[in-house]
């Protein structure tokens, strides 16, 4: 792109005088001393008086507390139920226990009465 912007100038020329430029020290008027100075005298900005009436601001109020009130009976019911579950869970592994029990008690009469290779029984058929 500068190639292009040198071969233009070189081809058309510079129209008009050239700036003057010069490259000596900036003379600083205001110093950053004087512009906190400055700064803390400044009178602050007016805003304007709030377009929001004192009925809207309670009807705000009265709804997030509707709002708070919904939710930590939301949260009670969640507790509820998880306490709910919890009963249930313990129920239901006392159902299956006993029901393992049953069954271990069936298993151990069953080979109990079962009769055995060598048992008597065989000797009579």
């Amino acid at each position: 792109m500068s190639d292009s912007l040198f071969s233009t100038l070189a081809t058309k020329g510079i129209p008009g005088p050239l700036p003057t430029l010069s490259f000596g020290p900036k003379k600083v008027k205001h110093t950053y001393a004087n512009l906190a100075l400055h700064a803390r005298h400044k009178p602050l900005p007016t805003t304007p008086p709030a377009a929001v009436s004192s009925r809207q601001v309670i009807s705000l109020l009265n709804l997030l507390e509707r709002m708070d009130d919904d939710v930590a009976s939301e949260v009670q019911r969640v507790k509820d139920a998880i306490k709910e579950a919890g009963l249930m869970i313990e129920e239901c592994r006392e159902a299956q226990a006993a029901r393992r029990e049953v069954l271990l008690e069936r298993q151990a009469r069953e080979r109990g009465e079962t009769k055995g290779v060598d048992d008597d029984f065989w000797l009579g058929v």
